[in-house]
C-alpha cells in the first residue's frame, strides 16, 4: 500500500487534533484528581489519530503521522504542555488560560511550539493559526488568537536578541 503524505496544512490540523485530545484527557484527569499518564496517552492515541486522519482525508493509502516533521516536533514537545500553558498565561489579559476553550488552547500551544522550536516563518504560523481559529472556533476568536501570538512573537524576539548579546 502506498503512503499518503500530508501537506503542511493537514499536518497542522493533525497537530491540532492531537493537542486537543491531549488537553481533553489532561483536563479529565485533573477533574478526577488522578495523575495524567503521558506515555499511556501516547500509546492510546497515536493509532487513533492515524485512523481519524485517514478517514478525514479519505485516502485508501497508508497514513503515518510520525512521517511529518511538524507532527514529530509537536509530539516530542507536548510532554511540556503545562509549561506552555503557564508561559502563554502571561499573554492573556484578565482571564485564566485554562478558562479558554480547548481548541483555543490547542491553537495557541501549537503556534507557540512552532515559534519557539521550528524554523517556520512567523508570518506563516500566524496565518495558519488564524485560519485554524476561523475553521474550528467561534467567529471572532481568530482576532484573540492573533493578538496573543503577536505578543508571544515580540517576547520571543526580545529573548532571542538578549541571548545574542
Amino acid at each position: 500500500m502506498n503512503k499518503y503524505t500530508m501537506n503542511q496544512r493537514q499536518a497542522r490540523e493533525a497537530c491540532l487534533i492531537y493537542l486537543y485530545q491531549l488537553l481533553f484527557e489532561k483536563k479529565l484527569a485533573d477533574e478526577q484528581a488522578i495523575a495524567f499518564n503521558f506515555e499511556k496517552f501516547l500509546s492510546d492515541n497515536l493509532n487513533n489519530l492515524n485512523y481519524i486522519l485517514q478517514e478525514k482525508y479519505k485516502t485508501p493509502k497508508s497514513l503515518n503521522i510520525v512521517d511529518n516533521e511538524l507532527v514529530v516536533l509537536i509530539i516530542k514537545k507536548s510532554n511540556d504542555i503545562t509549561n506552555f500553558q503557564n508561559f502563554l498565561q502571561n499573554f492573556i489579559d484578565n482571564r485564566d488560560f485554562n478558562s479558554l476553550g480547548l481548541m483555543e488552547q490547542a491553537i495557541l500551544i501549537l503556534s507557540f511550539i512552532q515559534l519557539k522550536y521550528s524554523d517556520y516563518p512567523y508570518q506563516i504560523i500566524i496565518n495558519e493559526s488564524i485560519e485554524l481559529a476561523k475553521q474550528f472556533c467561534d467567529d471572532n476568536t481568530y482576532k484573540f488568537i492573533n493578538g496573543v501570538i503577536d505578543k508571544v512573537i515580540i517576547t520571543l524576539n526580545k529573548q532571542s536578541h538578549e541571548n545574542e548579546k
